[in-house]
């Protein structure tokens, strides 16, 4: 009886949180920079212009090309900037599918999966899809590839590890900081390689489909004579970002986004429990949010919205715990 009076209350939260997010950043909020930029570059890729040759971008292009129709049909609609926004909100909520799925893969329990969800979809936690910026749809993609990742290491299917470097790849093409975040996971794919949990032919199968697309995409940038102004904009240009904004790094948010500093510190004991006694997923997890919070430390942090990734990782990381040490059973055990 109390499993079902909790559970329709997250669920119910967790609608009422999506909707004020939809109807905070996507009515009453302005558009800013973001979604000028991006909306804009799918404007001018529908026109015909060709990125980085015919106009100056330093993001990877898959958001522009997808939103390219959409943008076509509603340039002259006043709430295009909002219509925009709640679709980076809705891909927000199906991330955080994704990531109730490989705690779920994980061995964790329903009801501590969806108080995950509701812990992630919260206002301050949506705050990354206030602007329409390809981040959200890469983070969309990292963690659709983690969970078939998670799963073909159980499973042993090859359309799952097929899946899986899709995604990466996609998240890839949203966005090539994602190049930084697939250090972890593909780290522990070489390991599992090499420890016989992914067969050699599975992985060898499982790369042709990213190395065509990109080949393909590789081309087209050739043929367009854009390949050179594409390498210099995304790798070395956005390598000397960071000197810019170093004057102005924001390490850690104000102290009003109270869940930060909650779940960061339950998050990094939680990591350190994992990289002694977890299993593989579990430390997965925990070294990405090991990676994350050096990087917003002592790489680059320009903006609020940049710590949002290593909040949900502390969060993820704060849920599992839970389903692990006695306290939390008990925990799940009362609402049962």
């Amino acid at each position: 009886m109390q499993d079902k009076i909790l559970t329709k209350f997250l669920w119910l939260y967790i609608i009422c949180a999506t909707v004020a997010a939809c109807f905070v950043y996507g009515i009453i909020a302005k558009a800013n920079g973001d979604n000028v930029e991006h909306l804009h570059s799918s404007w001018l890729i529908w026109q015909g212009y060709v990125p980085y040759r015919d106009f100056f971008q330093h993001h990877n292009p898959l958001t522009w090309y997808l939103a390219a129709p959409f943008v076509a049909l509603l340039i002259n609609q006043f709430m295009i900037f909002s219509i925009f926004n709640i679709f980076s909100i809705l891909a927000v909520c199906l991330m955080v599918y994704f990531q109730c799925r490989i705690m779920l893969v994980n061995g964790g329990k329903k009801i501590s999966a969806l108080f995950l969800a509701a812990c992630v979809v919260t206002s301050y936690s949506v705050l990354w899809a206030l602007n329409f910026r390809p981040d959200t749809f890469m983070y969309l993609c990292l963690f659709a590839g983690i969970l078939c990742l998670c799963r073909y290491v159980r499973e042993k299917a090859l359309w799952l590890l097929v899946m899986s470097f899709l995604c990466f790849f996609l998240a890839f093409m949203f966005t090539q900081k994602v190049l930084l975040n697939l250090i972890v996971p593909g780290s522990f794919v070489l390991y599992w390689l090499l420890k016989g949990n992914i067969g050699g032919k599975d992985f060898l199968q499982a790369c042709i489909l990213p190395v065509l697309l990109f080949a393909v995409f590789a081309a087209y940038l050739y043929y367009n004579d854009a390949l050179s102004v594409y390498w210099y904009a995304n790798f070395p240009f956005n390598a000397r970002i960071p000197d810019i904004f170093e004057h102005n790094r924001i390490t850690f948010p104000p102290r009003e986004y109270f869940e930060f500093y909650i779940f960061v510190p339950l998050g990094s004991i939680a990591a350190a429990y994992f990289v002694w006694r977890g299993n593989a997923v579990e430390r997965m997890i925990s070294f990405m949010f090991v990676e994350e919070a050096l990087l917003r430390m002592f790489y680059f942090s320009a903006f609020l919205h940049y710590s949002i990734f290593w909040l949900i990782l502390a969060m993820m990381l704060t849920v599992m715990f839970l389903d692990k040490i006695p306290v939390g059973r008990k925990v799940w055990a009362a609402a049962g």
